[in-house]
């Protein structure tokens, strides 16, 4: 190496945890605010769909009111606030939530070397 030369480095590759996972993110913008959302564990559809059973009935409205609660971060929204939401901001954050939470959305992606 002939001087002023600097040796390149290559950094350290660097290995996730197979158990930490970073979620994915989405937004839906609604008049000047932004609505964010994560997708949700395997543990938390669980939940959805247990505390969506009520007198041994499933209710899949309620489940996907109980996903959007768990999904949103920023704002926090509950059940009480999620009631008074427009009916098309509300469609728009089932959207959302739905991709975030779709399997399909794996297909064609390449996945590393699997």
């Amino acid at each position: 190496m002939s001087s002023g030369e600097e040796a390149m480095t290559k950094a350290p590759a660097v290995i996730r945890d197979p158990f930490d996972f970073p979620a994915n993110t989405d937004k839906v913008d609604y008049m000047g605010v932004s609505y964010n959302f994560r997708e949700m564990t395997v543990a938390e559809t669980d939940q959805a769909r247990e505390d969506s059973i009520i007198d041994g009935k499933f209710d899949g409205r309620l489940m996907t009111r109980f996903m959007l609660c768990t999904s949103s971060t920023d704002p926090k929204i509950d059940l009480e606030q999620l009631a008074k939401i427009p009916q098309r901001l509300y469609s728009a954050m089932v959207d959302c939530v739905n991709d975030l939470n779709d399997p399909e959305a794996l297909k064609n992606v390449d996945l590393g070397n699997s």
